[in-house]
């Protein structure tokens, strides 16, 4: 069933009870509605769910944008009805995308997008090969997330997917070469810095 100005409603209510009216005044609910108005209203109320559900700081436009995309023909796509059928990814939420912030967000203030190496999602929603899949070299120079937004642990941040698994997204394998002593003080500065100095709700928007 296509979705109506009613069925949004509702669905807009879910968010505004979970993370408040001023996340989503008139003007921002109308740009998230423009991303989701062609999906099925049980793919829309699926979408939510799985934002409410992944997500500790409030979904803007781009997380909408990205699971409108997934949805939208999936019923004929077996890969994505594959994919959505399997665990969620805890780096993308199976969007395909995870997001980054730099570690001096004095210089370049902001979250930056990568394509998720963890799971399908990026290669079955054939996402733009300019946007950079996230590696481990780009740890120092930007802090990685986890789809709710939260800045990732230590550890995790050095870890990348021996194989990807639709089935298994959060199989990793450690770097083969231990990090240097000196180069592990200089992440937990960087994660300390990230903490201090970052806003707990980043909400630039991306035009991906």
């Amino acid at each position: 069933m296509k979705l109506s100005q009613a069925d949004f409603t509702i669905q807009l209510l879910r968010l505004t009870e979970t993370y408040g009216d001023k996340h989503y005044p008139p003007e921002r609910a109308r740009a998230i509605y423009e991303e989701v108005k062609d999906v099925p209203v049980e793919s829309v109320e699926k979408i939510v769910t799985d934002l409410i559900a992944d997500r500790q700081y409030p979904p803007m436009r781009d997380a909408f944008r990205a699971a409108a995309a997934g949805f939208k023909g999936w019923k004929q796509n077996p890969d994505l009805q594959r994919l959505y059928s399997s665990s969620s990814c805890r780096w993308c939420g199976l969007s395909g995308f995870m997001f980054a912030t730099k570690t001096n967000p004095k210089i370049s203030p902001g979250r930056y997008a990568f394509r998720c190496p963890f799971c399908e999602a990026a290669e079955i929603k054939v996402l733009s090969t300019k946007i950079p899949q996230w590696s481990k070299k780009y740890v120092g120079e930007f802090w990685p997330q986890y789809s709710d937004g939260s800045a990732v642990l230590e550890e995790d941040a050095w870890q990348m997917p021996e194989e990807i698994k639709p089935s298994d997204p959060d199989q990793f394998i450690k770097p083969t070469e231990q990090t240097p002593e000196e180069q592990k003080q200089k992440i937990q500065e960087i994660l300390e810095q990230v903490k201090k100095e970052i806003p707990k709700e980043t909400q630039t928007e991306f035009d991906l």
